[in-house]
């Protein structure tokens, strides 16, 4: 018997907020140990650096090689990493001015991308995926490389954005080649229906076309039905008016050698 869900079961919004802040925070740590201990010994790190000198400070105690060098960075109240940055007076969400940083080539990383990509986006490019990102706060670091590494290996964007194949066309026929009279060599086709009125009736009618392998002639003749008597009648039309013909050609590649009328 399966036992009924009480309330204090249930996980909260704040719960799961309380989870990210852990999960980025130790990634944070063990990705940015030395930034981190060297932004909580500098004590313009609680105004986010706003004094010159306190910045100045932080620019000498981090490295230039280091990824979060140019990134204005500084630890949140909650101890996040976040971007510093000139947007400190506009009027956006705290997180859109100041979002947390996030490690590249981490799992969590490729989560964040693979949610924003699939589940909000649905699969757009680059760009778009990589503004849906920051949009909700995370700064991911070499952001641009990270979610285009991404893309190029999701299948479903490879399906779609995969470059046409270009296949290579077989030898001409020896019809297409040798001169002859106009329709000596013919192909056809059936096309249709088209609907057409007859007194009160809508009837269907359909399309006969006749080209010539060799100078791509075109000549129309039109079926009443699908029926064989129908085909018959506009082939005799059209040989009564084009001549014998040595070869036709249908649509499924059957071939009628020397037809004629009698």
């Amino acid at each position: 018997m399966l036992k009924k869900e009480t309330r204090s079961s249930r996980i909260s919004v704040e719960e799961l907020v309380q989870s990210e802040i852990v999960i980025l925070r130790s990634l944070q740590h063990s990705r940015f140990a030395p930034e981190i201990r060297a932004l909580q010994n500098l004590s313009g790190n609680s105004s986010r650096f706003e004094d010159r000198k306190d910045a100045r400070t932080r620019n000498h105690q981090i490295k230039q090689t280091s990824c979060l060098y140019r990134l204005d960075p500084f630890i949140d109240p909650v101890g996040l990493l976040r971007v510093g940055g000139r947007l400190r007076r506009a009027s956006l969400p705290y997180d859109v001015k100041h979002p947390v940083v996030i490690p590249k080539n981490s799992h969590i990383s490729e989560l964040l991308i693979r949610h924003f990509h699939e589940k909000i986006v649905y699969h757009q490019g680059r760009g778009i995926t990589l503004n849906a990102i920051r949009q909700a706060g995370y700064w991911v670091i070499s952001g641009r490389s990270v979610v285009a590494h991404y893309i190029s290996n999701c299948v479903t964007c490879r399906k779609l954005r995969g470059v046409k194949q270009m296949q290579k066309m077989s030898d001409l026929p020896e019809e297409r080649l040798e001169l002859a009279a106009p329709f000596t060599y013919t192909g056809m086709d059936v096309f249709g229906p088209w609907y057409i009125k007859d007194g009160r009736k809508t009837m269907k009618r359909y399309g006969l076309i006749f080209t010539c392998l060799c100078s791509r002639a075109v000549h129309l003749e039109t079926l009443n039905t699908m029926e064989t008597d129908s085909f018959i009648n506009a082939l005799r039309r059209f040989i009564n008016r084009r001549g014998k013909v040595r070869e036709l050609r249908s649509d499924r590649g059957l071939i009628l050698s020397g037809l004629r009328t009698n």
